[in-house]
């Protein structure tokens, strides 16, 4: 994740990239906020819905982040939704995003 080993997927007008634009997440910051998830913030697991990928398992997060809007130009406490695919590649792994944004519904956390 340090070396900006991901990728938040993109799909026209989507969650993902107003979420970024509207707090200005930045690669750097993107990685450094998922290096701070830990178990207890793990939700629970999902089949891929992707044509072609329907043996993958998602992981899916939830945290809370102190961000800065530029919207409201002020800093706000954000419950963030993350979706994780682990892409394998011969060389490396890569670690897909498939989500990230601010999340629509409470969590229910497993471990907490």
């Amino acid at each position: 994740m340090r070396q900006g080993d991901f990728k938040i997927a993109e799909r026209g007008d989507d969650k993902n990239r107003s979420f970024t634009r509207d707090f200005n997440i930045i690669s750097q910051r993107t990685g450094a906020m998922i290096c701070s998830l830990s178990p207890e913030d793990f939700l629970h697991v999902v089949e891929s819905r992707m044509e072609g990928n329907e043996d993958e398992e998602l992981r899916v997060f939830c945290k809370r982040h102190a961000l800065y809007s530029l919207m409201s130009r002020r800093s706000e406490d954000v419950l963030v939704y993350y979706k994780f695919d682990l892409i394998r590649n011969i060389s490396n792994r890569m670690l897909i995003v498939v989500s990230m944004h601010v999340a629509e519904r409470p969590p229910e956390y497993v471990f907490q």
